[in-house]
């Protein structure tokens, strides 16, 4: 009986999982497919970097289709992704908070100190 019970459960969430899957994609970009939008808003941000290796993104699923373009370089040794749509406007910035400049690894050290 437990097995029976198990099979059940094992294919009613295999089922809903399937349901909820999202067909993600991550192309290598070459810098002159990037949007100039994209690559002007970059540069207005990240002034010094040079080197930069660049993604899209795609996502296609049942709650959710888009696009969207991902830099990523090194910063102070570190590496860092910053994410744009395809018009250009900034997403994300990962490794780094734009208001404070710290690396992430010293905002939750922060952050845990106040809890």
């Amino acid at each position: 009986m437990k097995t029976i019970f198990m099979l059940i459960t094992l294919i009613f969430f295999s089922g809903s999982v399937s349901l909820a899957q999202l067909n993600y994609k991550v192309k290598q970009l070459k810098p002159d497919q990037v949007p100039s939008e994209v690559k002007a808003s970059f540069a207005e941000k990240f002034p010094d970097i040079k080197l930069v290796k660049w993604e899209k993104h795609t996502a296609k699923g049942k709650r959710f289709k888009g696009s969207k373009y991902v830099a990523r370089f090194f910063e102070d040794k570190l590496p860092v992704r910053s994410r744009f749509s395809v018009n250009g406007n900034d997403l994300l910035f990962g490794k780094k908070d734009q208001a404070t400049s710290q690396t992430g690894e010293s905002l939750c050290q922060e952050k845990l100190s106040e809890i």
